[in-house]
């Protein structure tokens, strides 16, 4: 039997043979290396980025969040958020999916109660919309940091109740709608991908949605694929670890 290493090997080969027979029928890559979205470093523990919600193209703060579904933003009647708030009342895309209250914690950090509504939202102003996008509208909270106001989930996404994720989730959980895939849909990036570039606080941080421009490597030759299993979460199986530099250093296997 096949390791799960070795599994792993086999659907990224199988998948990158797929993409490699597939063309974009002329498709433009809208967003990426020319149009990157930048985003911010908090305190070396988050970063946040912008986003334009409803018809007046309001700007919201939005934290980068690699380990959820849902966008969810801090509406105006949250009386616990602080700085900006998004009005609903000042889109006319606005509508209310289904206003009982549910909460939704971000691990033991963040609680809120939110409703379900939908609007457009869009990553710059007047420029890669989704209309309409349906998200959380954030009622109460406790735990968002005062820079930001809202959390915009880019997990893989993969329905966690038909594999080992399973355990991990309440009973009722549902998928909420995907960012990545509505882009992809919309024609705003060609797959369904995103890289990052990480500093400091005082350093430009920015995240590149859709295929990786090779132009932003620094070291192309020390590049590595990391093959990732295909579920709720982005999860990596390392085969070995290595210490010490070219010329000194060891190495070991990792066993499953």
């Amino acid at each position: 039997m096949k390791s799960k290493v070795q599994q792993y090997k086999a659907q990224q080969a199988r998948d990158q043979r797929r993409k490699d027979s597939q063309k974009f029928d002329g498709k433009k890559h809208k967003l990426g290396f020319n149009d990157r979205v930048s985003i911010n470093n908090y305190k070396n523990s988050l970063y946040y980025g912008k986003l334009y919600l409803g018809e007046q193209f309001s700007e919201m703060q939005v934290i980068v969040d690699t380990s959820s579904d849902w966008l969810m933003i801090e509406g105006q009647e949250c009386e616990d958020c602080k700085e900006n708030k998004y009005d609903p009342n000042t889109s006319n895309y606005y509508t209310v999916i289904n206003d009982i209250k549910k909460k939704k914690n971000y691990g033991n950090i963040v609680q809120t109660k939110v409703i379900e509504v939908q609007d457009q939202v869009c990553l710059k102003f007047d420029d890669g919309c989704i209309q309409p996008f349906r998200f959380q509208l954030v009622m109460e909270q406790q735990g968002i940091p005062e820079q930001v106001d809202g959390i915009l989930g880019l997990a893989q996404g993969k329905d966690p109740r038909s594999d080992q994720d399973s355990g991990l989730f309440p009973n009722d959980f549902s998928l909420g709608p995907l960012w990545l895939d509505y882009l992809e849909k919309g024609g705003w990036i060609t797959e369904k991908t995103f890289s990052t570039h990480f500093e400091g606080e005082a350093g430009e941080s920015y995240i590149d949605l859709g295929p990786p421009d090779s132009r932003s490597l620094s070291a192309k030759e020390y590049t590595v694929d990391i093959f990732s299993q295909k579920g709720f979460f982005y999860e990596v199986f390392p085969e070995g670890i290595r210490f010490g530099d070219n010329m000194s250093f060891q190495q070991y296997k990792l066993e499953n």
